[in-house]
């Protein structure tokens, strides 16, 4: 599965940070409903962005370790995505209606597919499984709220915030997967190395 087993630790790393992210979506998520423009919204904020910079160091790291290509491009998904993000205050699109959408879609999108690649790499059939599963899940759900940012009035809203509650849950059980499998590697190799 590694070229090297130590490389099993940084994946670990990758699997945890990619739970903590989703953990961070959803508080974000929560605290921009019921509190925006807040000190907690604030808070929330920097501990998103910093979830989000030790993800992509690890990614970055791995990546580049074992001589991934999928789990590189991961890392510079999650970096265009951590831009677009974070630069929306700067960029103006209110008069153009496609173009919003199509930036708001990006934004969904980004780390949806660096999640896929950062998990779908580790060989295993239950959790490549999970992985394929809340890609499509994740994707209908940016589609919907691309097709909702163009229409007045949004007949699918509630499908669209069904499938994106089922897409994060499902990719926070895939990551915990991905960490306990990695885990009995790691555990493995320090046995093999104290005996």
């Amino acid at each position: 599965m590694f070229r090297r087993p130590e490389y099993a630790y940084i994946y670990r790393g990758v699997s945890v940070m990619v739970a903590l992210t989703i953990l961070a979506d959803i508080v974000r998520s929560f605290v921009r409903f019921y509190s925006p423009f807040s000190a907690l919204d604030l808070i929330t904020f920097y501990i998103n962005a910093f979830t989000l910079g030790i993800l992509f160091a690890l990614l970055i790291t791995y990546g580049f370790l074992e001589g991934s290509r999928s789990i590189e491009l991961s890392a510079f998904l999650l970096l265009a995505y951590f831009v677009l993000d974070y630069s929306r205050s700067l960029i103006t699109l209110r008069a153009d209606t496609y173009g919003a959408a199509l930036y708001g879609f990006m934004i969904l999108i980004l780390p949806i597919i660096s999640r896929t690649l950062a998990l779908f790499y580790y060989r295993n059939i239950l959790t490549r499984f999970l992985t394929v599963v809340f890609f499509f899940m994740g994707a209908a759900s940016a589609l919907l709220a691309y097709n909702g940012l163009i229409l007045i009035h949004h007949p699918m809203r509630h499908a669209e915030e069904q499938l994106l509650i089922l897409y994060l849950v499902v990719a926070f059980i895939s990551s915990v997967l991905v960490f306990h499998y990695s885990r009995s590697q790691v555990l493995q190799y320090e046995s093999h190395h104290a005996s």
